[in-house]
């Protein structure tokens, strides 16, 4: 699924008061985790750019698990949307996101992103490393490398 890029990791994104946002923009952590979840559901039922977008916004929450789970649900979603967003991610601070998006990048499956993953295989994280080398494995197997 192709579509514009979104903002994420520490980009500003758009806002937006649809009512479909309320559980995303909760003050409770534990909402907006499980608002992801119901987000992604409805995305492969309606293939609706609203929840992609609510997702790849999600990129941007202050709870770790929250914007792991989001990078998670993009990436198995295959949603092409949030490549750059994702790219951003693999500069975020905790080593939890950066493995994160990496994995999601590898679900995305676009070899273009095995540049901005090759710097990660020297990460000061060894977790991060781990995760990195077989991503960068799979994205080459589509280019026939």
């Amino acid at each position: 699924m192709s579509e514009t890029p979104e903002t994420g990791c520490n980009e500003h994104p758009p806002s937006s008061s649809e009512p479909s946002d309320l559980s995303i923009n909760h003050s409770s952590a534990k909402v907006r985790l499980a608002a992801i979840g119901e987000i992604a559901k409805k995305a492969i039922a309606n293939d609706d750019h609203t929840e992609f977008r609510l997702l790849t916004e999600a990129l941007n929450d202050s709870d770790l698990e929250v914007r792991m789970a989001a990078a998670q649900s993009l990436g198995k979603l295959q949603y092409d949307g949030a490549y750059q967003p994702l790219i951003a991610c693999l500069k975020d601070g905790d080593p939890g996101m950066r493995k994160a998006a990496a994995q999601a990048l590898g679900d995305l499956g676009n070899p273009d992103a095995i540049a901005a993953l090759e710097p990660l295989e020297r990460d000061a994280d060894m977790e991060v490393q781990a995760i990195v080398e077989p991503v960068i494995q799979q994205l080459m197997a589509k280019l026939g490398t």
